[in-house]
């Protein structure tokens, strides 16, 4: 989604501002999400080309989310929607979805806590009840 923005949901809670309309959001590495199939060819010596395709599924594909700015009480329904799907072992679905309907994607996922230093988001700042430049992390488990 390198040039359209998406808008969707995380763990159902939508990612829309105080006066419900979608907040800019784009997707960090979800090229891992486009396909569950990779392949490689190469050009032998006898100039025939030898393609390898391997399966690589969608479990434990890292991803993230970067939205612009977002209200204060969204984030804290998203960080609690996250923590009661995981306390209960469950996992929580992301959708998100671009103008084009090409990266369009549903996946199940636990948060990637690793991958921002132990807290369930980073943030860029705050202004008048907004969270700018958020980052959610998460791990696709299927």
């Amino acid at each position: 989604m390198s040039t359209r923005w998406a808008s969707g949901s995380v763990a159902g809670v939508a990612l829309q501002d105080a006066g419900g309309r979608d907040c800019r959001v784009d997707v960090l590495d979800g090229e891992t999400l486009k396909g569950i199939y990779i392949g490689d060819s190469v050009l032998a010596l006898d100039l025939s080309v030898h393609t390898q395709i391997i399966n690589r599924g969608v479990k434990g594909a890292h991803f993230g989310i970067h939205v612009a700015q977002i209200p204060i009480d969204k984030v804290d329904d998203i960080i609690a929607a996250m923590e009661t799907a995981i306390g209960a072992g469950n996992s929580f679905t992301v959708t998100l979805a671009d103008e084009a309907g090409i990266d369009d994607f549903t996946v199940l996922c636990v948060p990637d806590y690793a991958a921002l230093g132990g807290r369930p988001y980073q943030r860029g700042g705050m202004a008048a009840g907004y969270v700018k430049e958020a980052i959610f992390r998460f791990i696709s488990t299927g």
